[in-house]
């Protein structure tokens, strides 16, 4: 988390944490291995997630961190890239008339189908992936934070992602 946000050579690598800071009781590791002792969980694949109470959130914090498992953790992520101008999830088939529809789930990209405009297509994306996310949600229902469901059961997929 330190060096996520205050290490020059991490965020040459991974830019997505720049302007990213750590609360001051942070800064000292009894502090801040009591607060994460406390989460409830902390299980083997534990991560600590800074921006799923909090879209777009730069400060780590007790207020605004949850510990996570990995899968909950890679569930959400934006698309900074853009490089096509389509949404996340979607991409244009070449020949085809179609917007092509794929789903990150459980690591691998899955085909969920073809639609024939952009708009169509990000519907199925997001429709399909908050279903996926609620899905995860009840997976470790009883292992997470409150917090954590409640976040995952009500949140929405945003085009910018």
């Amino acid at each position: 988390m330190i060096r996520r946000c205050y290490s020059e050579e991490f965020q040459k690598v991974r830019g997505s944490h720049k302007g990213c800071t750590v609360c001051v009781d942070w800064y000292d590791y009894q502090v801040f291995s009591k607060w994460y002792n406390e989460q409830p969980f902390t299980g083997s694949g534990s991560q600590l997630d800074k921006d799923l109470l909090i879209a777009g959130n730069k400060v780590y914090s007790p207020e605004s961190c949850l510990v996570v498992p990995q899968e909950i953790n890679k569930l959400i992520s934006i698309n900074r890239s853009k490089k096509s101008g389509l949404p996340k999830g979607v991409r244009a088939v070449t020949g085809n008339d179609c917007y092509q529809v794929n789903v990150g789930v459980a690591g691998k990209n899955n085909y969920v189908g073809c639609r024939k405009t952009v708009s169509e297509a990000f519907a199925l994306y997001k429709e399909t992936k908050e279903k996926y996310i609620k899905e995860v949600a009840n997976k470790y229902k009883d292992q997470i934070d409150i917090r954590t469901y409640e976040a995952l059961i009500n949140y929405e997929v945003n085009i910018d992602e």
